[in-house]
């Protein structure tokens, strides 16, 4: 993803990095119309304007984790046949800054899904084994980050438990 900092770079570096990045999608079966391609492309698109898609870290973060974990559940789908995830503590992080994102850019929280990729990647985390403790926490950010809607915990299993991040 595109940084404030890439705002500095010459457009032809922009062009080149965005070349070379975009064909990790491509590899993964990532559309250009999944939210994980859109914050990728958006965001190379901000810098080669010489703007930043945010303009705060919390919410850059949250884009950049955003795309990375994205990224990583397709390539695990490619390559194991099947979408896996276990990073508690990153977990955590991308809900605590997604939390930011959400206050300072409500349409960008929206547009990039985040609710729906966050729960995507709960119940890939939450299908591995973890403490109560951990559950609780996991359950506890998630439920603080939907606070202005009723949010139950996200279940251990279900069918379907990948489907948002791995469809949109």
């Amino acid at each position: 993803m595109f940084g404030a900092k890439c705002k500095d770079l010459k457009p032809e570096i922009l062009e080149e990095m965005w070349a070379i990045r975009s064909k990790d999608f491509e590899r993964c079966n990532i559309s250009d119309n999944h939210s994980i391609y859109r914050i990728c492309e958006d965001s190379y698109k901000a810098a080669i304007s010489h703007k930043s898609l945010v303009n705060d870290e919390h919410s850059h973060s949250a884009l950049r984790k955003m795309a990375g974990v994205g990224l990583f559940v397709k390539q695990q789908q490619r390559d194991n046949g099947k979408a896996g995830y276990n990073n508690p503590a990153e977990l955590l992080a991308l809900i605590e800054d997604s939390s930011a994102l959400k206050s300072i850019h409500p349409d960008l929280f929206e547009q990039y899904k985040f609710n729906e990729n966050i729960g995507a990647i709960m119940r890939l985390q939450l299908g591995n084994e973890l403490s109560p403790e951990m559950i609780s926490q996991i359950n506890t950010a998630y439920n603080g980050l939907s606070s202005q809607e009723k949010t139950q915990d996200v279940p251990k299993t279900g069918k379907g438990q990948d489907e948002i991040i791995m469809n949109n």
